[in-house]
């Protein structure tokens, strides 16, 4: 047989085994995201009470704790609220309305980072909905438990599941979860406990309690409802979703006549991964403000995902400007 047509028959038998091994590693990936669901999230399966105790330790920082408190009946009626020091904040969602209260400060980046990693993981799990690219599978061992783990190529990001289907890790640049301690509830099982490390070294640890929301009723969710509250638009995936996650984020440049400080913008990350309607939420000084507008219209996001599907999103964004003295 001619040499080249050897040569062809290999290259073909090489793509098909490529093409084999890719599709194996969706397959496997798909298979532990969905068993996952079915032992972990317990959203629609019945309603329930959740109380989150955290204490946040932060490099240079007095170590920060305080409860976040969810109430749910279904994905459209539930009660949050999250106390930490000076911050309080409450949202309540009936159907297509929802109302909060304006807790007068913006709040740290760990406690926003609270609420998705709090149970029932359906903002970790929904990432099996994207069709994001799996790069590897692959196991380790992890505080003497046997892992298999999915590294994507978006962002980095790898998810690791005990043997029995729990998901025991969560890894992106710049922040590593650990879920542990999990507990039987409504036949299903929920972490009691979760640790999140930033790269900042900031560290957060959180115990968690659920119990039956058989008390639960639909009036505990209409008005007239607790002082302070007003009506806003509830979120577009209230549990389950996925925030929008930063790509690339341009630096602000430092403005003549500028200070030194933290502008706070509101900004809505669309479905096409940027950023449109930004208004200024804390201003530090006019130039500041228009600096940071300016670098944020250039940050692009992966958009934020319900059921897997993109949806635009509101958040709220930090762009810090630092005197550098020469």
């Amino acid at each position: 047989m001619p040499k080249r047509k050897i040569a062809s028959i290999a290259l073909v038998f090489f793509i098909l085994g490529a093409f084999a091994r890719a599709e194996n590693k969706d397959q496997r990936a798909q298979e532990l995201i969905e068993r996952a669901s079915q032992v972990s999230l317990i959203a629609s399966k019945t309603a329930y009470h959740e109380t989150v105790k955290f204490v946040i330790h932060q490099p240079s920082h007095t170590d920060v704790s305080g409860t976040f408190r969810r109430d749910y009946l279904d994905q459209m009626h539930y009660r949050e609220r999250l106390i930490s020091a000076d911050y309080d904040e409450v949202l309540v969602v009936s159907g297509d309305k929802g109302w909060r209260n304006d807790p007068g400060l913006y709040p740290p980046a760990t406690l926003i980072a609270l609420k998705r990693h709090s149970p029932p993981l359906g903002a970790v799990l929904d990432i099996g909905s994207l069709n994001w690219k799996v790069e590897t599978i692959s196991r380790s061992n992890f505080g003497g438990t046997d892992l298999e783990c999915i590294e994507y190529q978006q962002n980095a990001q790898t998810i690791c599941f005990a043997s029995d289907g729990t998901l025991a890790t969560e890894k992106t640049p710049g922040q590593t979860t650990v879920y542990s301690q999990y507990q039987l509830f409504a036949g299903t099982k929920v972490p009691g406990h979760f640790d999140v490390t930033t790269s900042e070294g900031a560290h957060l640890e959180a115990d968690v309690e659920f119990s039956p929301g058989s008390d639960i009723r639909l009036e505990m969710f209409e008005p007239p409802l607790s002082a302070g509250l007003t009506a806003v638009t509830p979120p577009v995936c209230p549990v389950g979703g996925r925030a929008p996650k930063l790509k690339t984020a341009a630096d602000p440049a430092y403005p003549d006549g500028g200070k030194s400080g933290t502008v706070v913008l509101s900004v809505v990350v669309g479905t096409d991964g940027k950023t449109h309607d930004l208004r200024v939420v804390r201003s530090v000084a006019p130039a500041n403000d228009r600096e940071a507008i300016y670098a944020v219209k250039q940050w692009r996001f992966v958009p934020a995902t319900c059921g897997g599907q993109p949806q635009n999103a509101q958040i709220n964004v930090e762009v810090n400007f630092n005197i550098i003295r020469r």
